[in-house]
C-alpha cells in the first residue's frame, strides 16, 4: 500500500488545457448559420469584380485569377472594372479587391493588419477583400478561392478545381 501511495503521491499533474472562446479551424469568420446569397447560380453571377485606380501588379493579377478560377469552376464571367469605371452603374453587387474607395466608405479598416495580413468581410451583398500591403490583397482573394471556390493548390504544379455551377456566399468576417 505504501508503494502505491508513493507512486501515486509522486506523479506528474497532468497538463493543463486550454479553453478558446470558439474554436480555430478552416470555417472561422464564415457564418454558416446565415442564410447564404447567391453568388454564382447556373454559371451566371451579377458580381463584377472592383479594384482601386493605379493598382498594382498584385492586386491586377490576383483580381484576374479571381475571375479565372470562378469561370474554370462555375462557367461565370466575374468582369474586372477600376472604380473609376462607374461601380453603381456596372453592377449593385461586386467584390472589392484591394484599398478602394468603396472598401473605406463601408468601414473596413486594415491600418491594424501587419505584413501579409488581409481582410475578408462581406456587408450586404458585396464582398470587401483587403489589405494594407497589396501582397497581403493577393493571399486574400487566395484565401476567398480556397474557402468559396473549394480550389487546392497541391503543388507547384499541380491544382485542384472542382466543378460547380452553383457557388454560395455566406456571410463572413476573416481576418
Amino acid at each position: 500500500a505504501i508503494t502505491c501511495y508513493s507512486c501515486a503521491c509522486n506523479k506528474e499533474p497532468e497538463p493543463k488545457t486550454i479553453e478558446y472562446e470558439k474554436p480555430y479551424d478552416y470555417t472561422t469568420g464564415i457564418d454558416y448559420t446565415a442564410s447564404a446569397k447567391s453568388f454564382i447560380t447556373d454559371g451566371k453571377t451579377d458580381y463584377v469584380i472592383i479594384i482601386p485606380q493605379g493598382a498594382g501588379t498584385d492586386i491586377i493579377e490576383s483580381s484576374r485569377e479571381l475571375s479565372s478560377y470562378a469561370r474554370d469552376v462555375s462557367g461565370a464571367n466575374l468582369v474586372v472594372y477600376t472604380e473609376s469605371e462607374g461601380t453603381k452603374s456596372v453592377s449593385e453587387k461586386f467584390i472589392s479587391v484591394g484599398k478602394t474607395a468603396l472598401a473605406e466608405e463601408n468601414g473596413i479598416k486594415t491600418d491594424d493588419i501587419k505584413y501579409d495580413g488581409f481582410v475578408i468581410k462581406t456587408v450586404g451583398d458585396n464582398v470587401f477583400i483587403s489589405a494594407e500591403l497589396e501582397r497581403g490583397a493577393r493571399y486574400g482573394v487566395y484565401s476567398f478561392i480556397e474557402r468559396f471556390f473549394g480550389v487546392r493548390w497541391l503543388t507547384a504544379t499541380s491544382t485542384h478545381v472542382p466543378k460547380a455551377s452553383t457557388i454560395s456566399l455566406y456571410p463572413c468576417d476573416i481576418k
